[in-house]
């Protein structure tokens, strides 16, 4: 369905204005999935059937068996018409031999997943839901539903096979696409950082070490760029300690050798910081294979002066890109001179032995954003006063979150298709956060930048998505939705 959506793309694959419906398609349709494997028992129920032995089709005395309980909620409609609002004598056994009738579209006496999705599409389109809609919408032809991302934005171009992308982000930027979402501030960021958690804290006792950080943000990155987020992962590695040393300071009352679930979104944003810090501590030593000008320029971690003093000039007119730190921004009226350039290195080398490491810089840059009063200074020095206005409680209008102590377990774990509708739903978001994670996600999903993805590519992304979300138990939900995938595409 999704491939058709777009205007003039190429209906044998997906294109970059069609992925928002289609991550909408896909968490549809393992939702009806969802509810056809409970009455087939193919998860392990009873339905009490004589064929609810999960042969992935619908026999009359399984739907007869199950359709009550739907009415009942002892099966979980997961929010389908197809399953809300059933007519005064919809639990009578006549009742469900009519709507059986109506699944079973060959007549053969049995119920085909395909045939129970028909059915489920149906339902939507005649209760008029959003969803129903966009099938109204895609069966007739029309536009309205193509996702051109936000309805304010120009149509998206859809590039031809083998045509380019326009440009390539840069190092810094690809990181931050892969982190920054976490660090939103609204509802999106809120259903990311909690599927993300399950990931972060398998054995649910509520705190993260840094090497469980360290190993998250390198799946979360080689889940969105592919084969060089692993690259990326070890160019800013080097600043996740300062990152995590910060945030688990913040929250009240927590383990301060650990993170904890309320200090996720600022340790999120603090990655984010720091890295931009070390990007720029890289430019000037040449660690990235730029020439600075010096003879130092060699990539071994430290700025000696030839190196600042020829780099400083470069922060000035953007020839070099201060990724928005205030230590790179409005700089006094003399900083393009040697003495202003010098003045700064003396600040920036902290033990006076005339380099500057990587250490003593992101200091320099952590004080510039404190003396210009930015948010991030504004957290920098309410952590270091112990004030706890900027921890993260999620957000302001929620109570505080629980910490639990190492050892407690969570108060209850999410079913099925919730885990993973929260590995693939914050992409159909239509919102700023839902966009850039699209964006971020189509660098995975279309590495050749042709600007369309067949079938196996989606396939092979929400593998890596469930994965890096649950560990392990990803690979098994990928494989229980799998064969919903296809209608969505």
């Amino acid at each position: 369905i999704a491939k058709a959506v777009g205007r003039g793309g190429n209906d044998d694959f997906l294109s970059k204005s069609e992925f928002r419906v289609c991550a909408s398609l896909l968490c549809f349709y393992a939702a009806a999935a969802d509810c056809f494997f409970s009455v087939d028992a193919g998860d392990g129920s009873d339905d009490g059937g004589d064929d609810d032995d999960g042969d992935r089709r619908i026999l009359l005395g399984e739907w007869r068996a199950a359709y009550p309980r739907f009415r009942d909620g002892t099966l979980d409609g997961n929010g389908l018409a197809a399953f809300s609002s059933p007519s005064d004598d919809a639990s009578t056994e006549e009742a469900a031999d009519k709507i059986f009738r109506e699944m079973d579209l060959d007549g053969r006496g049995a119920v085909m997943l395909s045939e129970w999705c028909e059915y489920v599409r149906k339902a939507e389109e005649d209760a008029g839901t959003s969803m129903g809609l966009l099938f109204s919408s895609t069966a007739a032809g029309r536009a309205e539903q193509s996702d051109q991302e936000e309805g304010n934005l120009p149509p998206l171009h859809c590039p031809k096979p083998g045509e380019s992308t326009p440009s390539s982000p840069s190092k810094i930027e690809m990181f931050r696409s892969c982190l920054l979402p976490y660090a939103e501030k609204d509802a999106a960021g809120l259903e990311l950082r909690k599927a993300a958690w399950i990931s972060l804290d398998p054995n649910g006792n509520g705190i993260v070490s840094l090497a469980e950080l360290d190993a998250w943000i390198l799946r979360e990155c080689t889940t969105a760029m592919g084969e060089s987020g692993e690259a990326l992962w070890k160019r800013y590695r080097p600043s996740y300690i300062r990152a995590f040393g910060i945030a688990k300071a913040v929250g009240r009352g927590g383990n301060d050798d650990f993170l904890s679930k309320s200090e996720f979104r600022v340790c999120a944003s603090l990655l984010c910081f720091y890295a931009a810090a070390a990007d720029c501590f890289f430019s000037v030593d040449a660690g990235d294979g730029s020439d600075d000008g010096g003879d130092d320029d060699d990539g071994d971690r430290r700025i000696l002066l030839g190196e600042w003093r020829a780099a400083y000039p470069r922060f000035r007119d953007g020839t070099l890109d201060g990724n928005g730190l205030a230590a790179f921004s409005s700089p006094s009226d003399d900083a393009s001179t040697e003495e202003a350039a010098d003045k700064i290195f003396r600040e920036m080398d902290l033990d006076g032995r005339g380099a500057v490491m990587l250490s003593e810089w992101c200091e320099y840059v952590r004080k510039a954003e404190e003396d210009a009063g930015t948010s991030m200074g504004l957290l920098f020095s309410s952590t270091a006063a112990g004030r706890a206005e900027q921890s993260d409680q999620e957000e302001g209008n929620l109570p505080p979150l629980h910490c639990p102590k190492p050892g407690e377990s969570t108060p209850s774990s999410p079913s099925k298709i919730e885990m993973f509708r929260s590995c693939l739903l914050p992409y159909a978001e239509k919102d700023a956060a839902g966009l850039e994670l699209r964006k971020a996600a189509w660098i995975s999903l279309d590495p050749n930048g042709n600007g369309i993805v067949s079938l196996a590519e989606l396939d092979a992304w929400i593998l890596r998505e469930c994965t890096t979300a649950m560990g392990e138990s990803g690979e098994a939900l990928w494989k229980r939705y799998r064969p919903s995938y296809i209608r969505a595409f």
